[in-house]
């Protein structure tokens, strides 16, 4: 099983966080996922036998839809799969207010 961290710069909603690492979970691809909501971290493992690249690329799309205008870092540098976005907004956009 590979492992993967992804940074969530500008994350400031436990909520949205909590949301990320459920749809995240959920993947049939990922094995494990967790959300260290201090750190902004998410690490998750995929299965043997899925390809690395096009999960990122799904855990990025769930990332942008959640939580939309977060700078978002792959850790691993063997992908190429990064994707920066800027966050101009002082809090997040969920209905919570966060």
């Amino acid at each position: 099983m590979e492992k993967v961290e992804i940074l969530l710069g500008g994350l400031n909603c436990a909520n949205c966080a909590g949301k990320i690492e459920e749809k995240t979970q959920k993947l049939e691809e990922v094995s494990k996922a967790n959300l260290n909501f201090i750190n902004r971290v998410l690490k998750f493992e995929i299965k043997d036998g899925y390809n690395k690249e096009d999960l990122i690329k799904k855990v990025i799309d769930i990332i942008d839809t959640t939580e939309p205008g977060l700078d978002i870092e792959v850790l691993d540098k063997k992908v190429s799969a990064n994707k920066n976005y800027k966050n101009d907004l002082k809090s997040c956009g969920c209905s919570t207010g966060g």
